[in-house]
C-alpha cells in the first residue's frame, strides 16, 4: 500500500543520536533520519551490533534519545514486537496471552475473546490456544508474540526479527498476516538480518555502525542502479554472518560491471538475485529485477520463450530461402 498523498507520518526521527552512560563516546545510533508513513513497510537491515534493535526500542518509545527528535503514536498506537519472545508473555496460555491485551484496550470479555481466537486462527495457532506457554516451540511463542501485537490493531508495529525462530511455512504466514495489516494502513518497521526478507518491503534501510547508509526501495538495493553508485566495494560483513563495526568506506575497485548497494556493502544479495546478474552478465536481462523466487521463475520463463520465438523465426526464414 502506498502512503497517501502528502500524509502526516506515522514515524518521524531526526538527528536521532543514542548513547549510554557508561559509554558516552560510542554512539549507538549517529544523527537517523527516519520518516514512516501509513501503509508503508520498511525494512531495516544490518548486522548484529549496528543499531536495529536499539533503533526499534526508540521508535517504539520505549529509549529516551540522546539528542535529535522522535515522534511515534502513544502506546497501543505503537507495538514492539521483541526478538525474544519470552520476554513479552504475560498470559499463562496463548489466548489469555492475547485477551490481555484487548481488555487493557476496554474491549468487552466476550469480544476480547472472539477477536483473540481469529487471530489465532490466522496465525495457526488456534490448536494450541489453551495451551500453557511452557509447552510451546520457541517458533510457536516468536509467532504469538506478533499475534498478540497485531490483534491491538495499532497504528504502526515495530518487529524485531521476528522471523528468526520460525520454520518457512511460519514464516511465510506471519508475514502474510503483516500484510494484511499493511494493507489497512498500519505502518510497520520490520528489524532483520535476513537479506530474503527485503523482497516484501516497500522501502529498505540499512544500517552499519548505527548509521542510516542507505534508504530506498529494495530494488535500487539489490541492482546496480543508478549507475553512479557502480565501480565501488567493500569488505564490511554480511549483516546475517558478522557484527556490526565501522562504517565501511567506499573505495574505488576497476569494474566492467556496475555493483549495487548491497555489494558495495560486501553483503551476498539473496539467490534470485544472484542468478538474476549471473543471466545479465551472459546478455539475458531480467528486466524486472526479480527479487524473489517466484519472480525469477517468471523472467527466466519470458526468456525462454522470447527465445524460442527467436530460433522459430530463424527456422521460418531458413525455410523461405
Amino acid at each position: 500500500m502506498a502512503a497517501a498523498e502528502n500524509p502526516a507520518p506515522v514515524l518521524s526521527l531526526q538527528g536521532v543520536r543514542l548513547t549510554y552512560a557508561h559509554t558516552p563516546e560510542q554512539a549507538v545510533l549517529q544523527g537517523v533520519d527516519l520518516v514512516v508513513y501509513a501503509g508503508e513497510w520498511v525494512a531495516v537491515v544490518g548486522a548484529n551490533g549496528s543499531g536495529k534493535s536499539t533503533l526499534g526500542r526508540v521508535a517504539a518509545g520505549l529509549l529516551p534519545v540522546s539528542a535529535g527528535r522522535v515522534q511515534s503514536p502513544p502506546p497501543p498506537g505503537v507495538q514492539l514486537v521483541l526478538q525474544n519472545p519470552d520476554a513479552q508473555g504475560i498470559g499463562q496460555t496463548p489466548l489469555e496471552d492475547v485477551c490481555f491485551g484487548l481488555t487493557q484496550l476496554g474491549v468487552p470479555p466476550a469480544a476480547a475473546r472472539q477477536r483473540a481466537l481469529a487471530t489465532l486462527q490466522a496465525a495457526g495457532l488456534a490448536d494450541v490456544a489453551n495451551t500453557p506457554l511452557e509447552r510451546l516451540s520457541g517458533g510457536q511463542r516468536q509467532l504469538l508474540a506478533t499475534t498478540a501485537a497485531l490483534a491491538m490493531h495499532p497504528r504502526l508495529i515495530v518487529l524485531d526479527e521476528p522471523t528468526a525462530m520460525l520454520d518457512a511455512a511460519a514464516a511465510a504466514r506471519l508475514r502474510a498476516m503483516v500484510a494484511a495489516q499493511q494493507a489497512h494502513g498500519v505502518a510497520v518497521v520490520w528489524m532483520t538480518q535476513r537479506l530474503a526478507e527485503l523482497a516484501y518491503a516497500s522501502r529498505v534501510v540499512a544500517l552499519v555502525a548505527g548509521q542510516k547508509v542507505f534508504d530506498g526501495t529494495p530494488r535500487q538495493f539489490f541492482y546496480a542502479d543508478p549507475p553512479a553508485l557502480a565501480g565501488y566495494t567493500t569488505s564490511h560483513p554480511n549483516p546475517a554472518q558478522s557484527a556490526g563495526g565501522t562504517p565501511p568506506a567506499l573505495s574505488p575497485r576497476p569494474s566492467l560491471q556496475p555493483l549495487s548497494f548491497c555489494r558495495q556493502l560486501g553483503w551476498t544479495p539473496p539467490l534470485p538475485v544472484q542468478v538474476a546478474e549471473a543471466l545479465h552478465s551472459r546478455g539475458l536481462c531480467c528486466g524486472d529485477k526479480p527479487l524473489t523466487a517466484q519472480e525469477l521463475g517468471e523472467c527466466v520463463a519470458r526468456l525462454r520463450l522470447a527465445q524460442s520465438r527467436q530460433a522459430a523465426g530463424g527456422l521460418d526464414a531458413t525455410l523461405e530461402t
